[in-house]
């Protein structure tokens, strides 16, 4: 929990950066972790986006998974840039799911984080600087608006965009320090009390080095006082990973909801997503999972209980 509350106080002591506004938007976007950290450690970002318009709504689209408003980049001390890797393309949801736009009411706002680094490879010591890309389309529009058609080309839009920059320091490897990380974010993550950051937590420890959280990511998946909101990150995360450790605990999960009743389609998705876009090692290590459940798998997997 000390930790948790570490995190919570460098967001309120952060250098704000300027905001960006557009369209009754307020984006201000602090650093939620030290600027110093260890290769494999993450470095998180508080996001806060108001609407400051007196009526009506904003609503802008941020994709399912609320990281399609920002693109990330990283600047070496050589003056080497160096992209996020490309997010997965959005799949094609039915029933219910996230929405890919978040409305914000007038006189209101949403918060959240992003852990920057997970969508980098581990860095090498050294200086550099991050920069958070802002672009998104906003429409004003009726509190409640909703358009089963299609949205009006009428309505007033604006195109919000902003830069902001972090500077951070890798220092040396430290396997111990990452380790600790890894435990503490999985003591939080089992404390019903942190439920409102168990996204974050998740992230943060989903995207720390195998060799040094693959204990814990073991610990949580076993623990049966995990909550189904952090097993469902959890998938997800997983899912990002494309490993055989990946593989195997998703595996775990799939024996476990089948003995509890949930979370089936969800795995076996996750599963199928792997299979299909995996490297021939994978897939193969998939199929002799597979294979030890007396199932041959086919060239492609379509998921929800469907091996073929």
């Amino acid at each position: 929990m000390a930790v948790f509350l570490l995190a919570t106080t460098l967001v309120t002591q952060a250098t704000q950066a300027e905001p960006g506004t557009g369209s009754g938007l307020i984006v201000t976007i602090t650093q939620a972790s030290t600027t110093k950290v260890c290769p494999g450690e993450p470095f998180v970002l508080h996001y806060k986006i108001a609407n400051t318009d007196s009526v009506g709504q904003a609503t802008f689209y941020t994709g399912a998974n609320f990281n399609r408003w920002y693109t990330l980049s990283l600047r070496s001390a050589y003056g080497i840039t160096r992209e996020a890797s490309a997010l997965p393309a959005e799949k094609k949801l039915e029933g219910l799911h996230p929405s890919p736009e978040v409305s914000i009411l007038a006189g209101e706002s949403i918060q959240g984080d992003i852990v920057a680094t997970r969508r980098f490879p581990v860095l090498a010591p050294g200086k550099y600087v991050l920069t958070l890309h802002m672009a998104l389309t906003s429409y004003t529009e009726p509190k409640g608006a909703w358009y089963p058609e299609g949205r009006p080309n009428t309505l007033p839009q604006q195109e919000v965009a902003d830069e902001y920059t972090f500077p951070l320091l890798v220092t040396a490897n430290n396997p111990a320090r990452l380790q600790r990380i890894a435990r503490s974010r999985e003591t939080a993550l089992l404390d019903v009390n942190n439920a409102a950051h168990f996204g974050r937590l998740a992230e943060e420890l989903f995207s720390l080095p195998e060799a040094s959280a693959k204990p814990s990511w073991q610990t949580l998946i076993a623990d049966r006082n995990t909550s189904p909101g952090v097993l469902d990150k959890a998938v997800d995360m997983l899912e990002t990973l494309q490993t055989t450790t990946a593989a195997d605990l998703l595996l775990q999960m799939h024996s476990r909801a089948i003995r509890v009743g949930s979370r089936t389609p969800h795995v076996e998705n996750a599963l199928a997503s792997m299979y299909n876009t995996g490297s021939p090692a994978l897939r193969e290590h998939i199929k002799n999972l597979a294979r030890l459940q007396g199932i041959e798998l086919g060239d492609k997997l379509l998921g929800l209980n469907n091996p073929n």
